[in-house]
C-alpha cells in the first residue's frame, strides 16, 4: 500500500506541460448564469437534486483544467423515478459540449461495420465525436445487461476507452482501425444500482467509474399534491435547464483558455484529506476472489484473496474533481468545500450492500453489531456477517466478538458461515483508526 506522503505527491503532480490542451470552443450564453442564480433556481424547483447537480458539473469542468488527461465517469443510482435523468438532462441543452445518447453499447465507439467505407465508419464511430466534450448516457444499465462473456468483452472496451488514450480494435472486417493519441472525454450516466456479476467484471479489468447515489426521500402526499398544483413538471425542468445551461456556458467563457492550475495554492490538509480518502476507496471498493480446489483425497479446498486496487489512479481521480469543484464555486485553490461532495461519492462506489453499510457504520460512531446492520441495513443476518468478513478481509476494520465478562476481543479467524451465535450483538465491527475521519461526514449531515 501507498504511503500518504505518496499519495498527497501524487495528487498534486502536473500531467502536462501548462496550456497543453485548451478547451474546446462554445458557444457563449446568450444570458449567463451567475453560480449563486444557478443554485437558487435548481434549490427552488428540485432541491433534493442540487448536490448531485453541481457534482455532475464538476465533472464537465475538468475539461477546463489544462493537466488533466483522466476521463472521469460518474453515474448516479438510486431507484427509478428518483431524479437520475432529470439531473443529466439539465446538461442536455448544451449541445456543442455535451454528447447525450439515450443507449449506447462499447463497440458504438469505434465501429467495424461491413460494407462501410472509412470515411463513412468515421462518421458513425462515437469516439472522435466526444474527444474534449461530454458523453451523457442517461441509461448506462442496458449497455451492462448482457450474459458473463460478452459482459467481461463490454467491460473490456469500457475501461480501455476510459484511459482517454483511444480505442484501436481489429476485427476480421475491417482489421485494425481506430484512434490513438489524447482522446479526452467526461462521462456521466445514471442507472439502478449494478447486480453484483457487474462489479466482479470491473474489478477485474480495473475500475473507472464513481457511483453517486442521490439518496431522495419519498415524497409524502402534501408533496404530491403540491407538484399537481404548482409550475408544471416539465416547465420546472426546463428553467433548471436553462438556468443550468448558461451557467456552464459562462463558466467555459470565463475560461475559455483554460486553467493552469497553481499547486502551490493548494492547502496541505486538503490535499492529504483527498488522499485518505483515495486510500479508503480502494479498500472500500476492492473484492475478495475465492479460489476453489480439491485435495489429494477430493475434499472440496478453498482460500480467499483481497483483490485491492492501488490507490494511485483514484487519488489523480478524485483531485481533478476537487478542483473543478473549485471552479464551479468560483474559486482558484482547494477548501474543504471541495472535498466534501467526495464524501458521497466514496460512500456509494461500492457494490450493494456495502453503501448502506457505511451509511449505518457512520451513523453509529464507526461501530455497529450485525443486529444494527439486519436493522438498519435492512439485511439478513448471514448477509450481515458475511459483509462484516469482507470488510475486516479488505482493511476497512475489525471483527470483535463478547467474551469473558462482557470484554470485547478482536476475531482474528472469522467464519461467517459455520457462526451459530444467535445473538447478533455480540459481534461488531469496529472501523479503523485510520478512516475515523469518515465520522466527520456525519456531522455535516
Amino acid at each position: 500500500m501507498a504511503s500518504l506522503e505518496d499519495l498527497e505527491a501524487t495528487a498534486e503532480v502536473v500531467q502536462s506541460p501548462k496550456g497543453a490542451r485548451k478547451p474546446i470552443e462554445i458557444e457563449p450564453s446568450l444570458h449567463t448564469v451567475t453560480f449563486e442564480e444557478w443554485k437558487k433556481e435548481i434549490n427552488e424547483h428540485f432541491p433534493e437534486l442540487w448536490g448531485a447537480t453541481k457534482s455532475c458539473a464538476s465533472v464537465i469542468a475538468q475539461l477546463i483544467l489544462t493537466d488533466v488527461h483522466n476521463p472521469f465517469c460518474l453515474v448516479l443510482v438510486d431507484a427509478p423515478s428518483s431524479g437520475k435523468t432529470v439531473t443529466l438532462n439539465f446538461f442536455a441543452g448544451i449541445k456543442d459540449l455535451v454528447e447525450t445518447l439515450d443507449s449506447i453499447t462499447p463497440a458504438s465507439f469505434v465501429s467495424n461495420m461491413a460494407g462501410k467505407s472509412e470515411a463513412q465508419l468515421q462518421k458513425i464511430d462515437l469516439l472522435p465525436r466526444i474527444k474534449h466534450r461530454v458523453l451523457c448516457t442517461p441509461e448506462m444499465g442496458s449497455m451492462l445487461a448482457d450474459g458473463e462473456d460478452d459482459l467481461r468483452k463490454r467491460m473490456g472496451i469500457l475501461t480501455r476507452i476510459l484511459d482517454g488514450e483511444g480505442y484501436k480494435p481489429a476485427s476480421g472486417v475491417n482489421g485494425v482501425r481506430g484512434y490513438e493519441g489524447d482522446y479526452l472525454f467526461m462521462m456521466l450516466g445514471a442507472s439502478t444500482p449494478f447486480p453484483l456479476r457487474v462489479w466482479k467484471s470491473m474489478t477485474g479489468y480495473g475500475h473507472r467509474m464513481f457511483f453517486l447515489s442521490l439518496g431522495t426521500s419519498d415524497p409524502d402526499i402534501d408533496q404530491l399534491v403540491g407538484q399537481l398544483y404548482g409550475d408544471g413538471y416539465k416547465m420546472m425542468q426546463n428553467r433548471c435547464k436553462l438556468a443550468t445551461e448558461g451557467f456552464i456556458r459562462g463558466l467555459w467563457e470565463r475560461h475559455k483558455d483554460g486553467v493552469d492550475w497553481d499547486h502551490s495554492k493548494n492547502d496541505r490538509a486538503v490535499i492529504t484529506r483527498i488522499s485518505e480518502m483515495a486510500t479508503f476507496l480502494s479498500l472500500f471498493r476492492g473484492d475478495i476472489i475465492i479460489y476453489k480446489d480439491r485435495d489429494d483425497f477430493g475434499s472440496q479446498t478453498s482460500h480467499s484473496k483481497p483483490q485491492i486496487e492501488k490507490p494511485h489512479r483514484i487519488n489523480q481521480w478524485l483531485y481533478n474533481f476537487a478542483r473543478a469543484h473549485a471552479l464551479v464555486c468560483g474559486r482558484d485553490h482547494l477548501t474543504m468545500e471541495d472535498v466534501e461532495p467526495l464524501y458521497d461519492i466514496v460512500e456509494s462506489t461500492a457494490p450493494t450492500p456495502r453503501p448502506d453499510f457505511l451509511r449505518c457504520l457512520i451513523e453509529n460512531d464507526g461501530r455497529v453489531s450485525a443486529a444494527d446492520i439486519v436493522r438498519d441495513v435492512n439485511i439478513v443476518r448471514n448477509t450481515a456477517k458475511k459483509e462484516m468478513k469482507k470488510l475486516k478481509s479488505l482493511g476497512v476494520g475489525q471483527i470483535q466478538k463478547e467474551g469473558i465478562g462482557g470484554i470485547m476481543e478482536d476475531v482474528d479467524d472469522y467464519d461467517s458461515e459455520n457462526d451459530n451465535c444467535s445473538d447478533n450483538k455480540k459481534w461488531v465491527f469496529v472501523l479503523d483508526e485510520r478512516f475515523k475521519w469518515l465520522l466527520d461526514y456525519k456531522k455535516k449531515k
